[in-house]
Formats: C-alpha cells, structure tokens, sequence
C-alpha cells in the first residue's frame, strides 16, 4: 500500500464516519484488528465496532472526524500512519497500522489516545 492508498482508505473511513455510518467505518477494519484506546483492548472487527457503537449509541452521537496526518512510513507490506483526530471538542493522536489481508488493504492495529 502506498502512502496515497492509505490516505484514501483513512478518507473513506473519515466518510463513513461522518455520515453516521458506523458498518462503513468499519469494514475497513481486518477480521483481526487490534484496537488499544481509552476504553481498553479490542480484538477482532466485531469486538471493535461494539465498542464504538456502545460509546456511539447514534449516528448523531458520533458527530464530525476531522483527521489529519502526521506522518507516514510505508514499505510493501504496510504503511504505518501517526495522525490527529478530532470530534467536536475532544481529539487526541493515533497511530494507524494499515496491511494486507485476504480481503486486501484493511487497518490492523489503531492505537488511540485522547489529549493535546
């Protein structure tokens, strides 16, 4: 995946996101993803996404992604991304692993921390 594939696929996800649509965020998460953030360690994309929809109960909720990147490194079997989020009020940093599965391109771990 190439830096410019990573952030179209981080586009798409910014998206769905935004328009309430939490399935679309996810499905660009692998079968296996590892997500670490407030909430503690989720593993696998249905794990993930009831952790979102149990913080997010509706499309509303989840109000505006913004996101930005910070940087990037990228090789053939991955592209790593550091970015800054933010919803509303709140935002933080996350460091994205995006690789290829048999689904192809799919985010693989997402560490996220709120802050400055």
């Amino acid at each position: 995946m190439s830096d410019p594939e990573a952030r179209g696929a981080l586009a798409a996800q910014v998206r769905a996101w935004n328009d309430g649509d939490l399935d679309g965020f996810c499905a660009w998460l692998a079968d296996d993803t590892v997500r670490v953030g407030a909430s503690g360690v989720a593993v696998g994309r249905a794990a993930v996404r009831a952790t979102y929809a149990a913080a997010y109960l509706t499309p509303a909720a989840m109000g505006v992604l913004a996101v930005a990147v910070v940087q990037v490194t990228a090789d053939a079997a991955q592209v790593v991304q550091v970015v800054r989020w933010g919803v509303g009020a709140r935002g933080g940093h996350a460091l994205l692993v995006w690789a290829r599965v048999a689904a192809g391109w799919r985010l693989q771990w997402d560490a996220t921390v709120a802050g400055p």
